[in-house]
């Protein structure tokens, strides 16, 4: 009786063991996507505690704080995940000519959903590949959330250069907000950079970006530098803190970060 009850139990399709799972890849940090894909039947929570955005034009200046920013992975096969984002809560305040016009601004952000298929090492090992199509649902408040929905695709790829050196590209094109809000335009994009293992529990990412922008109320190209760092102490959690600079353009300006991921 007991080596029937052991047979049933052994074939029951039970999550993989804690020594099995792939290594754990959170979104957190940086300015790219990764390629990899989290174990079936595990979900990654990721929490963005604090982020500053503060941007200029001219005399001009714009500074956000975000909190709570949160996006909710779960992996549904070997090669794929889907994703839950809340785009946090948000407080705004302008300056125009050195001026502070009015007092911070409360918002809520957007939710977002997005699959995520890998198509060659979910584990984000040696060439991986997959591909991410999104689309922004427009909850959220203005100026913190779009006002209206969004959507893309993202493809994120790496190479592993060597045991503690990869190289990432994560390519994105959109139909993004315009300004007034009411229509659509395209948007596309390119991140690439280098993540190093400084450390078996700590790696660094530095990144450039470009980005185009064709709204038809101001056209724009911006580029950005970002580096970031990750500790994980656990084997399913990691805490990071990045940071990116925009140094021209229309607008420039820079973004701080910190956050926290775990996996269950």
């Amino acid at each position: 009786m007991q080596g029937m009850v052991a047979a049933v139990l052994v074939g029951l399709p039970w999550p993989l063991a804690a020594a099995e799972l792939r290594e754990y890849c959170p979104d957190r940090p940086g300015l790219g996507t990764p390629a990899c894909i989290i174990d079936s039947g595990h979900v990654s929570i990721e929490l963005g505690g604090l982020q500053w955005t503060a941007l200029r034009a001219g005399a001009d200046r714009a500074d956000n704080l975000t909190v709570a920013d949160l996006l909710l992975r779960l992996g549904v096969g070997s090669r794929t995940e889907v994703q839950l984002g809340f785009g946090g809560f948000g407080w705004w305040r302008e300056r125009l000519n050195g001026h502070t016009i009015g007092n911070w601004q409360a918002a809520t952000g957007d939710v977002s959903l997005a699959v995520r298929h890998n198509l060659r090492n979910p584990d984000g090992s040696a060439v991986a590949v997959a591909v991410m199509p999104w689309v922004s649902l427009p909850v959220g408040q203005p100026p913190h959330g779009s006002g209206t929905w969004a959507t893309g695709v993202i493809v994120p790829i790496s190479f592993e250069l060597a045991p503690r050196l990869s190289l990432e590209f994560t390519a994105q094109v959109s139909a993004a907000p315009d300004i007034d809000e009411q229509g659509r335009h395209l948007a596309y994009g390119l991140v690439s950079g280098f993540n190093v293992s400084l450390h078996p529990r700590v790696s660094a990412t530095l990144e450039y970006q470009i980005d185009r922008d064709e709204d038809p109320f101001g056209s724009e190209t911006r580029h950005g530098l970002g580096l970031s760092m990750a500790l994980m102490p656990a084997d399913d959690l990691q805490i990071d803190l990045g940071g990116a600079v925009t140094p021209g353009g229309v607008s420039r300006g820079f973004t701080l970060a910190a956050g926290v991921s775990r996996r269950f």
